[in-house]
């Protein structure tokens, strides 16, 4: 058999040539230039998201001027004519909801700059109907920042009563309410000590600890506090569904404004049809399709308050953050959501509370006897004095040894700053110091305290 025949039947495929140096150029140009482009493309699309959001959080807070001044307050007045009957309903639960967003901190010493606090109470009323009712009441939410104290709050807005509940002092008992998840965060993260570095805080939440226990503050603020009440008015018909009667007094006074409705409709309805010109997912539809998609989130226009800023979050984190502070400002009279306790802001959320008995100055302050008074004080300058001679009286009763130990531990967190009970301590020290039946060991200590 020939060479020729041993071959197999199949011819083999024939070998590409090799590509000459400008065709591997060129292909290596094009696959670069398809890149490129996608990488142009993908830009592109992500610029025109942010200008769509941020034109649309533009026309949003227009639509909601509009929205506020005109056919809110209209809606308002016939809902508000129902509330025919007022009761006086008991606070039964008090608390500080605090929101916080960890994706958009940027320096967690700062975690603040991303908190939202807003205060809520949970009120009890009776009457003919039945087993007494229950409706939880959250204020606007605003910054909380570093001067947000606790022990002081009053109101949840204007005319609209808060109270803490109280101790067996007659103390307010502070509570704040949050996520588990920001309550992980703050325990995880370790706070910056420059203002205070001696204090024994080695996380953030630890630091919040501290810094708002202020139990002087709450003995002044629970004793010249009105009673937990405030006023309710409902509709007999759906007694459940009351509202605080300051918040009604307020928004029966407004009157439509046709200017500010009109304008803000006007440029709102522009701006915002425009922004979806950015939208890509709708820059291919036919115009009506498009036209008509763009109208549809308009019928949810009520619910923006709330809804808005949450749903450009999704686009820009903190273009939504932006729009919700600004509807905050639109509001003219305060926001206030009423709802079923259950449904409250962060009603089931981790608790915080600051009480005597676990309060960094519960060795000092804290060993006293304090009776609440029978009725306010009618100043806070007054309860003040009331709690300092309390103190005072108290403190010249105690052996030698105890006023030592008194003085040595006030002493000690002075040293660690932890001052917050010193004032209402100082004329029991001075009173030890120039007392010459007291022992010179407790004079001393009086005296180390003083200086």
């Amino acid at each position: 058999m020939s060479d020729k025949q041993k071959q197999p039947a199949e011819a083999k495929a024939p070998k590409q040539p090799p590509l000459s140096r400008d065709e591997a150029g060129d292909a290596s140009v094009s696959i670069a230039t398809r890149a490129a482009g996608e990488v142009a493309l993908n830009v592109l699309g992500r610029f025109q998201v942010f200008i769509a959001a941020f034109l649309m959080a533009f026309a949003g807070v227009f639509l909601l001027i509009g929205w506020q001044f005109g056919p809110l307050v209209i809606l308002q007045h016939a809902d508000y004519a129902k509330l025919t009957k007022h009761v006086d309903a008991s606070i039964v639960e008090s608390w500080l909801a605090l929101e916080f967003d960890a994706g958009s901190v940027k320096v967690p010493s700062n975690w603040r700059a991303s908190t939202n606090a807003a205060r809520c109470v949970v009120a009890e009323y009776d009457g003919d109907w039945g087993a007494p009712l229950r409706r939880a009441f959250c204020g606007t939410r605003v910054p909380f920042n570093e001067s947000y104290l606790l022990a002081d709050l009053r109101d949840i807005s204007p005319g609209v009563p808060f109270a803490w509940p109280r101790d067996e002092h007659g103390f307010v008992v502070p509570e704040m309410r949050m996520a588990p998840s920001t309550r992980q965060w703050l325990a995880s993260n370790v706070p910056n000590k420059f203002m205070h570095d001696k204090w024994p805080a080695k996380t953030s939440l630890d630091w919040l600890r501290i810094e708002l226990d202020r139990p002087v503050d709450a003995a002044v603020f629970g004793w010249t506090a009105p009673p937990a009440i405030i006023p309710v008015s409902l509709d007999p018909k759906h007694p459940a569904e009351a509202l605080p009667t300051g918040i009604v007094a307020k928004r029966i006074a407004q009157t439509p404004n046709p200017v500010a409705m009109l304008m803000g409709f006007g440029i709102g309805l522009a701006v915002w049809f425009k922004a979806t010109l950015f939208i890509p997912l709708l820059q291919n539809l036919a115009t009506w399709a498009r036209w008509l998609l763009s109208a549809l989130p308009l019928l949810t226009l009520p619910w923006w308050m709330d809804a808005f800023p949450q749903a450009l979050s999704h686009f820009s984190r903190d273009v939504g953050s932006i729009v919700a502070d600004m509807f905050a400002d639109v509001d003219k009279t305060d926001r206030l959501v009423a709802s079923d306790p259950s449904q409250a802001m962060l009603a089931t959320g981790d608790r915080l509370v600051w009480r005597l008995s676990d309060s960094v100055y519960a060795g000092t302050f804290g060993r006293f006897e304090f009776r609440p008074p029978s009725v306010p004080f009618v100043s806070e300058k007054a309860a003040l004095a009331a709690l300092t001679d309390t103190i005072t009286v108290q403190a010249r009763a105690l052996d030698d040894a105890s006023k030592i130990d008194l003085f040595t531990r006030l002493l000690r967190d002075k040293r660690a700053d932890l001052t917050n009970v010193d004032p209402v301590f100082e004329a029991a020290a001075k009173e030890a110091a120039g007392d010459l039946a007291v022992s010179a060991a407790a004079r001393r200590a009086a005296d180390r305290f003083l200086q």
